[in-house]
């Protein structure tokens, strides 16, 4: 602890001084000063853990002294040696969160044991301190882990139905204006890194920072890990520009002849389109694997998305949309919403529509209304069925929005239709 004196009688900076030089403690005597005016720039450079200084003094008094002190430091603790006299005057002092007062004469062991409380004080305050910095580090570290879980579950479409995306966007300080995705897949080459887990952990971060370091040139970013060998960059445009696309493009490849180069790591890459809406994020991650799935089959460096033909119907529908897709055929006789369907298939809503869209080739509303068309036809076969039962009975409860809609559809009317049945 360090201690600063402050008295314009020599003969009371002696016996403090003495008093504490004597003791078994901690405490060290930086400077000792005859007035307040001397001690101002001693008290500034070696900032001191406690100022023990006299009330009265010429020139700058020891309340004065310590206000200045409390405008270069407010974590200095002062201790104010006073007389009986002099106690009213030094009320004045309680506004400047003055830690102690002592009476002149002053006793060694009030010294002593004001000194022990001040070290006391500045124990707990400084612990204090470390546990809540500790505590700002851990939750910018656990803020840190949960913003990427968060990306993690917009791109893979895991998010449940009742988070509301723009709400955690803003929790998570996640403000993307324009931007796109990168899906990176790399496989090492090198003999000198081996199959064991420290190598396999060494490259992976070699690669990681290198491919970091010049992508940063484009922009903000974020690196999410999928896996070994595997990692997702999302590349903000920061600079507005252009032909951002394009240098985004020049990095990428860049990196890839580093790496191969000075590594022999190979790398391919998938990139996404361009995007504006945090919503598109999970297209976009869609789209970089895609493109990385075409990149390593056709051994191409990086390959962007919109230079592909992508053919919705080359794959069997997802899981999500297949369970989507036999929810509808079962429940579209009721009047069912895609938030309702969403929660089914345990999806985000705007997920689903977007998902829904690509694979099945039209939106939530035309399927279930071509759904509702086409059995609205085998129903209208039977002539002792109203229209009215019809429509209801495939899900629409006013007939004249059910005639309207099937003639939109069709081209004729369900009267006409039928009439067409019998001839």
């Amino acid at each position: 602890m360090k201690i600063i004196l402050v008295d314009d009688e020599s003969i009371v900076l002696q016996g403090i001084s003495t008093v504490i030089k004597r003791l078994d403690r901690d405490w060290s005597i930086v400077a000792e000063c005859n007035s307040g005016e001397d001690a101002l720039p001693v008290i500034e450079k070696l900032c001191p853990d406690v100022v023990i200084t006299d009330i009265r003094m010429y020139n700058i008094s020891g309340i004065e002294l310590a206000e200045k002190i409390r405008k270069i430091n407010q974590d200095i603790l002062v201790i104010l040696l006073t007389g009986y006299s002099e106690f009213d005057y030094a009320q004045k002092a309680i506004k400047l969160n003055i830690f102690d007062y002592l009476l002149k004469p002053t006793r060694y062991n009030d010294i002593i044991e004001s000194l022990t409380r001040a070290e006391t004080h500045l124990r707990e305050r400084r612990e204090k301190q470390n546990f809540q910095n500790d505590l700002i580090k851990k939750l910018g570290e656990n803020k840190t882990a949960l913003r990427e879980k968060f990306l993690r579950d917009v791109m893979n479409g895991l998010l449940p139905v009742s988070v509301d995306v723009l709400q955690k966007c803003t929790e998570y300080e996640i403000d993307f204006k324009t931007f796109m995705v990168l899906n990176v897949n790399y496989e090492s080459q090198n003999k000198n890194f081996g199959s064991n887990y420290e190598d396999v952990v060494l490259m992976d971060f070699i690669v990681k920072n290198i491919f970091s370091e010049i992508i940063n040139e484009a922009g903000h970013y974020i690196l999410l890990t999928e896996s070994i060998q595997n990692f997702t960059v999302i590349s903000e445009n920061n600079f507005l520009k252009d032909s951002w696309q394009d240098y985004v493009r020049d990095l990428s490849l860049r990196a890839v002849n580093m790496l191969w180069e000075k590594f022999e790591v190979k790398i391919h890459i998938g990139a996404s389109e361009v995007k504006t809406e945090i919503e598109e994020l999970f297209d976009c991650y869609n789209q970089a694997s895609y493109a990385l799935d075409k990149a390593v089959n056709n051994n191409e460096p990086i390959l962007y998305f919109q230079d592909l033909k992508y053919d919705v119907n080359q794959n069997a529908y997802s899981k999500s949309i297949a369970e989507a897709i036999e929810y509808i055929d079962k429940n579209y006789q009721e009047d069912i919403s895609l938030k309702e369907v969403a929660e089914a298939v345990y999806l985000n809503v705007w997920y689903l529509s977007d998902l829904f869209s690509r694979e099945v080739g039209m939106t939530f509303s035309q399927y279930i209304r071509d759904k509702r068309i086409a059995r609205s036809k085998e129903l209208l076969k039977d002539k002792s069925l109203k229209l009215y039962e019809v429509a209801y009975q495939v899900g629409i409860k006013e007939q004249g929005y059910f005639s309207s809609l099937f003639k939109k559809v069709t081209g004729v009317t369900p009267k006409s239709y039928r009439d067409q049945l019998e001839n």
